[in-house]
């Protein structure tokens, strides 16, 4: 329910749509807190944001819940290694990419791609000194 409340009425998550919305704590007496994140710091005030909430549940007024500001990795892995260290800090989505490596290992195929490689820097340096 807060989720969809808050996908409604606070502002949208940009470029940032790979972060979950949710992620588990333990705290230090051992009970498991939810930590959410509502939307960025940077797209509303902190007063506006307390008034929104307060239209969901009224204890947001009285200052029983906690509103504070999360770390979350700032782009979408792009790897399984870069996942596996990023979700550490908050939970994130992952797609594996869809597209095949080019695997050359023939030297002759490699030698033809560096030739034509080295004709098209050749091409930008002269294109940029003119």
């Amino acid at each position: 329910m807060l989720v969809r409340f808050v996908q409604a009425k606070l502002p949208k998550l940009n470029n940032i749509e790979h972060v979950k919305r949710i992620k588990r704590v333990q705290n230090e007496q051992g009970a498991t807190e939810l930590h959410v994140i509502l939307c960025q710091s940077s797209s509303i005030g902190r007063q506006e944001l307390v008034d929104r909430l307060a239209e969901f549940d009224p204890e947001w007024k009285s200052g029983e819940m906690i509103l504070g500001e999360a770390a979350v990795p700032k782009h979408a892995p792009c790897t399984n290694e870069q996942y596996e260290e990023w979700k550490k800090i908050w939970p994130i989505t992952f797609k594996n990419p869809t597209y095949k490596r080019a695997d050359v290992s023939d030297a002759g195929e490699r030698e033809y791609i560096n030739r034509y490689m080295q004709l098209a820097f050749e091409q930008a340096r002269q294109a940029s000194e003119s």
